[in-house]
């Protein structure tokens, strides 16, 4: 289960806050991953209300059911929310402040199926997608209520890579950029110079990267995406993916299996050791071709994320 907590100050009354966002069909307003939302019960907004919506999805809407078990107006409003990736219940709390309401968020996930294994990657991209839903949801109110156009800032929009907010503010995202640019080297110097240690560190950073890009994928990102930026995500999280996965045999089964019997503490790791050493599967030209992948694969997504990186640092980060 994954917890995502925030807040916000909206220049607004605290009712006027309040009503505003307990009803679910204001959200397509300031919510773009929000295609849909319907309420499914008769009366009015109050404990028990269900709303029907979608959400944008891998390309495809998802369909999800909320319900409001507590509704204490204007302080707080608690809701339980299903959906086949996942379940969220949880809380918002509205208290009055000098700038106008400050609005806090609590909210418990608990992802279902392949999202399950996305972890703390998932908790921190969900982390940034609510803040970003909140600060559109102040935008769309705060103009409404002085009664001005509404201006939409592209980096607060959900999915974002992370990367998009340093777009044209000079140095940091030069920084980031040629951070990224030195990947690809770093790989191969790595690689040749540290050994096992070195295919430690790249496997590791592989394997943050797929993750990070099946988080961005499973919450919707690739639909957000021109045609160019949507296949790199996709053509690196497959590249990271069989770069984690061959590491794991090229750079820590494998280092392991071949080590020295002398280095192990203990009579019989040793034995397994000098077994495995000598095993085909560690000599044997397969096992050399599966780190020649590895390897390729590895140089292959940092040349990649460049690519993505440079996007994503550009005016309008790659979106439609």
């Amino acid at each position: 289960m994954a917890r995502i907590e925030g807040g916000i100050v909206v220049g607004a009354g605290v009712d006027v806050v309040f009503g505003y966002v307990a009803d679910q069909r204001n959200e397509p307003q300031y919510n773009p991953r929000m295609v849909r939302a319907e309420k499914i019960t008769d009366g009015p907004v109050g404990p028990g209300t269900r709303f029907r919506s979608a959400v944008a999805f891998m390309g495809r809407p998802a369909e999800m059911l909320i319900e409001f078990t507590e509704y204490d107006r204007p302080t707080r409003l608690s809701s339980s929310t299903t959906m086949r990736q996942g379940d969220t219940s949880g809380t918002l709390t509205f208290e009055p402040v000098a700038a106008g309401t400050l609005m806090r968020w609590s909210w418990q996930v608990r992802p279902k199926g392949a999202a399950r294994l996305l972890g703390p990657a998932l908790t921190r991209m969900g982390a940034r997608q609510e803040q970003a839903i909140w600060a559109s949801m102040k935008r769309h109110l705060e103009a409404r209520e002085a009664g001005r156009p509404v201006t939409r800032d592209a980096d607060d929009r959900p999915g974002d890579s992370g990367a998009g907010s340093l777009a044209g503010q000079g140095w940091p995202g030069k920084v980031l950029l040629a951070a990224s640019v030195a990947g690809l080297p770093l790989v191969l110097l790595a690689l040749r110079r540290l050994g096992r240690r070195g295919g430690l560190l790249v496997e590791a950073g592989c394997g943050a990267l797929f993750a990070r890009d099946m988080t961005m994928t499973v919450t919707g990102t690739p639909a957000r995406l021109r045609a160019l930026p949507r296949f790199l995500l996709f053509a690196e999280a497959a590249v990271s993916g069989l770069a984690t996965f061959t590491g794991l045999w090229a750079w820590v089964w494998r280092p392991f299996a071949a080590a020295p019997a002398s280095q192990r503490r203990h009579r019989g790791q040793a034995a397994g050791c000098r077994a495995a050493a000598t095993h085909p599967a560690v000599t044997a030209p397969r096992g050399q071709a599966v780190a020649r992948v590895a390897t390729i694969a590895a140089a292959m997504t940092f040349a990649l994320h460049t690519a993505r990186e440079a996007i994503y640092l550009s005016p309008g980060h790659g979106r439609r």
